[in-house]
């Protein structure tokens, strides 16, 4: 058993990133689902880390990520995350990044805390606004505007 890091970029399509037999073994039970196509999503993206969340759309930049404040019924949503941005993730009820893949730093806090992450969605910053209303669906990686 191993553990198959992917990527997706508009110009390089698909591809290969890293191969981790030692993180097979570790989430043996982990599952992961990939870009499912519904009818009714409104962005999807890879599993982070499963999970559901309710919430409304906090974006943080970078630059703004160690001074801005987030509440736990507030889904975080930015292009990455850093360790600037831990603070926030630990309060968030969920979140949702436009790049990543499942070693990236937004899916491993994601799930030492325990948060519903979604990840790779692509252009999650430019499609939600501040104060939208949105569900997660961390275990099916799909996003849907309640409001």
């Amino acid at each position: 058993k191993g553990f198959f890091m992917t990527t997706f970029s508009e110009e390089f399509g698909f591809w290969l990133a890293d191969y981790n037999k030692t993180l097979g073994k570790m989430y043996d039970n982990f599952q992961l689902s990939v870009k499912i196509p519904t009818s009714d999503s409104f962005l999807k993206g890879n599993v982070g880390n499963p999970g559901h969340a309710i919430g409304r759309v906090k974006v943080v930049n970078n630059q703004d990520a160690k001074t801005a404040d987030i509440s736990s019924d507030e889904i975080l949503v930015c292009k990455t995350t850093t360790p600037d941005y831990v603070r926030l993730m630990s309060i968030a009820g969920g979140i949702v990044t436009d790049q990543g893949g499942v070693l990236s730093h937004a899916a491993i806090v994601a799930r030492e805390f325990g948060k519903p992450c979604i990840i790779a969605v692509g252009n999650a910053t430019l499609k939600l606004k501040n104060g939208d209303l949105i569900e997660v669906n961390a275990t099916r990686g799909t996003i849907n505007l309640i409001k």
